[in-house]
């Protein structure tokens, strides 16, 4: 099934590896968080800090799955999306 644009990670001088976490990080800022209802200011680099934001809040819901501890399925919001029906 085909996701999103196809704007992620264009230049052929990253990585395939790159790539995907790139594609992973973008995913999960769409389906974990409240990213696309965000209002944001038309400050220059207001959109990128929020997306740095949810990126370093991605990066811990990845850092419990990737250590192998315990994950509170309840709340977790990578959990939700995924299972999502």
């Amino acid at each position: 099934m085909p996701v999103g644009s196809g704007t992620v990670a264009r230049s052929s001088s990253v990585t395939l590896n790159d790539k995907a976490a790139l594609a992973v990080m973008a995913w999960m800022r769409h389906q974990t968080s409240a990213y696309d209802s965000t209002p944001v200011a038309r400050v220059k680099g207001a959109r990128r800090e929020l997306r740095r934001q949810i990126a370093r809040q991605s990066e811990r819901i990845l850092v419990k799955y990737r250590s192998g501890d315990d994950v509170d399925f309840k709340v977790c919001p990578l959990y939700k999306a995924l299972h999502a029906k």
